[in-house]
């Protein structure tokens, strides 16, 4: 977690050094699937518990701002569901956690062809923090409001790869589908320390977008 750390510092250096040379360049929609569970160690409790992906939805809009052809970062506002689920004490359990946020990216193009089918293979690095919206968690029939119990930390701050495609159909409409893999950095579980155990979510975004060059 340490790397990712000293990564997300060296993500926002480079997006501030470059701030004053970017041209505001696609605005975008995008849309898809999330699959999360949680990561949970214990110092000497429920370390028998297998947490299980879950699926929700992610959707946003986001804007990219590029200083050369290859380069781009882009800033994003962006609604997804986080979660997880798992059979404990002979009961069903799952959670459900909503969460809104703001994110940027680091992006470089490492394919593209302008010829006849014209495409785009980028890669880079993707930070977010994020609020909780709302929290869920359904033991068999049971639903239990974590928010208002106030079980869970209001904010989480995540960082993980990016691969996305693109597709221009026609001049100025890009097409494409994107990857995303998330790791949380910090603990959920408002007393996560006190009891000797971490809880962080982790998961994986798939999306289509369509977005509009500006110039």
């Amino acid at each position: 977690m340490r790397n990712l750390i000293v990564i997300s510092i060296l993500f926002c250096s480079a997006f501030y050094a470059n701030s004053q040379n970017f041209k505001s360049s696609e605005f975008a929609f995008f849309g898809g699937k999330s699959f999360y569970r949680f990561q949970f160690r214990a110092d000497n409790q429920n370390e028998g518990i297998q947490y299980r992906y879950r699926d929700g939805y992610n959707y946003g809009v986001s804007q990219y701002f590029s200083w050369n052809e290859r380069y781009s970062m882009r800033g994003e506002l962006i609604a997804y569901q986080a979660g997880s689920q798992a059979d404990y004490g002979g009961n069903a359990v799952s959670w459900r956690l909503n969460y809104i946020g703001l994110g940027g990216a680091y992006l470089f193009s490492v394919i593209e062809k302008n010829q006849f089918f014209k495409y785009r293979i980028e890669t880079g690095l993707n930070v977010g923090l994020d609020y909780l919206l709302n929290a869920y968690q359904q033991v068999n029939s049971i639903t239990y409001n974590l928010k208002e119990e106030g079980s869970l930390k209001p904010f989480n701050l995540r960082v993980g790869p990016v691969v996305r495609v693109r597709y221009n159909p026609i001049p100025k409409i890009y097409l494409g589908l994107e990857y995303r893999f998330d790791y949380g950095l910090l603990q959920i579980e408002d007393r996560d320390q006190e009891i000797g155990q971490k809880t962080n979510n982790m998961g994986h975004m798939a999306q289509a977008f369509v977005s509009l060059r500006m110039f």
